[in-house]
C-alpha cells in the first residue's frame, strides 16, 4: 500500500540525487535493490546533459563553453565525483572545449579521454563494475545506436522510409528509443 510519504524518499532521490532518506527506508531500499531499480536514482550523464542543455538555452552556444565548464566542475564535486557523473562531465567538458580550441567535437575521443583521466587518478577503478558498465553503455550508444537507427529508417538508397506525418514522427521516436536501448 503506497501512500505519498512512502514515495517521498524515492521522489527526493530522483529529483535531487540525495539518497539519504532512501537509504534510511530499509524496506524501499531493499525492494528497489532486489528488483534491480536502484540505478534509476543515480545521478548520471542524463543530468549532466540536462544541465549543459539548460546552460546552452539560457546563455547561447558560444557562451555555454565559458559558463558550462566551471558549472560542470562544481556539479561534479557536489555529486561526489561518481564514475557516471565524472565520465559524463569530462565528455561534456571536452565537447565544450572543442569550439574554444577551434576543434571538432569527437564523442569517441571524449569517452576515451574521460576513461584515461579516471584511470590516471585511480588505476584500480578499471575493476569497478559501475565504471565498466557506464563506459560500455556510452560506447554502445555511440557505436551501435546510430547503425541500428539507420538500418531501421533508411532504405537501400539512404532515403527515409518513414512518412512525414505525425504517425511517422511517433514511429521515428519509437525507433530511436529502441535503438538507444539496444545500443546501451
Amino acid at each position: 500500500d503506497w501512500t505519498l510519504p512512502d514515495a517521498a524518499p524515492l521522489m527526493k532521490a530522483l529529483l535531487t540525487g540525495d539518497k539519504t532518506e532512501l537509504y534510511r527506508d530499509e524496506l524501499l531500499y531493499s525492494a528497489m535493490r532486489s528488483a534491480g531499480f536502484l540505478h534509476i536514482v543515480a545521478v548520471s550523464g542524463m543530468h549532466v546533459a540536462f544541465l549543459v542543455s539548460l546552460i546552452e538555452l539560457l546563455a547561447g552556444r558560444r557562451r555555454a563553453s565559458v559558463i558550462g565548464i566551471p558549472v560542470l566542475l562544481v556539479f561534479m564535486a557536489m555529486i561526489g565525483f561518481t564514475h557516471s557523473v565524472v565520465r559524463a562531465g569530462i565528455m561534456q567538458i571536452v565537447v565544450l572545449l572543442a569550439p574554444l580550441l577551434r576543434r571538432e567535437a569527437d564523442p569517441p575521443t571524449s569517452l576515451g579521454f574521460a576513461l584515461l583521466l579516471l584511470l590516471l587518478v585511480n588505476p584500480y577503478a578499471a575493476a569497478s563494475m559501475s565504471l565498466q558498465l557506464s563506459f560500455a553503455a556510452v560506447a554502445g550508444l555511440q557505436l551501435v545506436t546510430p547503425r541500428i537507427y539507420r538500418a531501421m529508417v533508411l532504405d537501400e538508397k539512404g532515403k527515409l522510409r518513414l512518412p512525414k506525418s505525425a504517425a511517422g514522427r511517433a514511429l521515428d521516436w519509437l525507433i530511436s528509443t529502441f535503438a538507444a536501448s539496444v545500443g546501451a
